[in-house]
């Protein structure tokens, strides 16, 4: 498993015409669970480089809890793998901080975009890769 931390930040959405909520709104929330829809514009399951072993990623999860906690986990085929950790606000930016993982060193950084119908876009810098997944909120 890799290392993983997100730095999440938040957009707004206004449809054309009219006033659509946007995720700065107090009336939205980013709490929830998201399922993976897509990693790197590929859909799931996905091929993924992951340091240079190639697996599948076959489903994936993320869940932020309103208090300030978060999960994110994906089915690989090489196995589970799960991060947990909390999430603070400040401004419309959300960071997000992962537990430690034992025997894995310093966990990198990331960054999501939240739209108003649900749609999650994770950003996520694992070693020297760029990977960005996409999840839509259930």
């Amino acid at each position: 498993m890799k290392r993983f931390v997100l730095l999440v930040a938040m957009a707004g959405i206004v449809a054309c015409g009219t006033k659509e909520k946007s995720i700065t709104d107090t009336t939205v929330s980013v709490a929830g669970a998201y399922t993976l829809q897509s990693v790197n514009n590929d859909p799931v399951p996905s091929d993924y480089n992951d340091a240079g072993t190639m697996v599948v990623i076959s489903a994936g999860t993320a869940t932020l809890n309103s208090n300030g906690t978060f999960t994110y986990s994906e089915t690989r085929s090489t196995g589970a793998d799960v991060t947990t950790g909390t999430y603070t606000k400040t401004g419309d930016t959300y960071t997000l901080v992962p537990d430690a993982k034992p025997g894995e060193g310093p966990q990198t950084n990331g960054i999501a975009t939240f739209t108003a119908d649900g749609t999650m876009t994770l950003t996520v810098q694992e070693s020297a890769q760029t990977t960005v997944r996409v999840l839509q909120k259930n």
